[in-house]
């Protein structure tokens, strides 16, 4: 417990267990001993501000955060319904996200009926593509899903100037592919075949299957969790390729994400000692990505060596 103190002199005497602030007020003939709290290194608070404005401040960030990340996966739910049907993959993967983000069950199933055309709302999602070149000559593309385009595209537009990007086409340095990105059911019985095994069986399954390009074993998935079974598809037939490989090995692998990505046709290697330049780079996708109607942000850079650490 805090108490509210007025400006004062006062002694803190510690003891093994317990904390004491000594007062000694202008008027008094004999100190006031306070209970405080148990040591610390931090100065007694006396200026009003209380650990709880903090804990606001830190939930309200956190709260603005997820609020950023279930309006993302509400937009994917809509374009995926809207584009690829109520049946297809691409759908159940955003429905997955959403429920591993924690959105209700209701959220879902509105953002569904939307995409479907089922709702009374009138509201038409339309895809926007922004291309632009960063710092670093990184070359960059900005995926949105919005009702309103020139809304859209005037904001996107202000960051990437405020960012110290340009506005320029970039997207011929890329290529659109599918993606699926696969891992291991996490109710297989023991033993649980290691995810290489897994590898080896999409491999030699890519082999049968029209349409795949590559498949390759990723540290990383789409969400930071990893490792992960990578396949990559022509973009026309990822909703098919998906499914073929599901109905073969669905019992052992689950799809965490399919789509159509942007994928670089060579990376851009942004040098260890760019650390500025990293900097800038890296606080525009971060303002890019935290608006609500950008879905995803390409890029073609790749570090030649680990990135630098923070400058004190």
């Amino acid at each position: 417990m805090r108490f509210s103190l007025q400006p004062r002199c006062y002694a803190v005497l510690r003891s093994a267990t317990t904390s004491s602030i000594r007062q000694t007020a202008p008027n008094c003939a004999a100190p006031v001993l306070v209970k405080a709290s148990a040591f610390s290194t931090t100065s007694a608070d006396l200026s009003g501000h209380s650990r709880w404005s903090k804990i606001k401040h830190d939930k309200g960030k956190a709260d603005a955060r997820r609020g950023q990340e279930y309006s993302k996966i509400s937009r994917e739910i809509i374009t995926a319904a809207k584009f690829d049907g109520a049946d297809s993959l691409r759908l159940k993967s955003a429905l997955d996200l959403g429920k591993k983000a924690g959105m209700t069950k209701a959220s879902m199933e509105s953002a569904m009926r939307r995409g479907l055309g089922v709702t009374k709302e009138g509201v038409e999602f339309q895809t926007l593509t922004v291309e632009c070149l960063g710092p670093a000559s990184v070359s960059m593309i900005v995926d949105c899903i919005t009702e309103n385009k020139l809304r859209t595209l005037q904001d996107v537009k202000y960051k990437i100037k405020d960012g110290g990007a340009t506005t320029t086409p970039t997207a011929y340095l890329f290529s659109r592919k599918g993606k699926i990105f696969l891992a291991p059911r996490p109710e297989l019985v023991e033993p649980k075949p290691e995810i290489a095994e897994l590898f080896e069986e999409v491999f030699d399954k890519s082999m049968e299957i029209e349409g795949i390009e590559d498949a390759e074993l990723s540290e990383e998935g789409p969400d930071g969790d990893g490792p992960v079974i990578e396949v990559t598809t022509t973009p026309e037939l990822v909703g098919v390729v998906s499914r073929e490989l599901l109905a073969t090995m669905g019992d052992k692998l689950k799809a965490l994400k399919v789509g159509i990505d942007w994928v670089p046709n060579e990376d851009t290697m942004v040098d260890e000692g760019a650390g500025q330049e990293w900097d800038r780079l890296a606080d525009l996708i971060d303002k890019l990505e935290a608006t609500d109607d950008v879905s995803e942000v390409y890029t073609n850079a790749r570090w030649s060596k680990a990135a630098p650490a923070e400058s004190s």
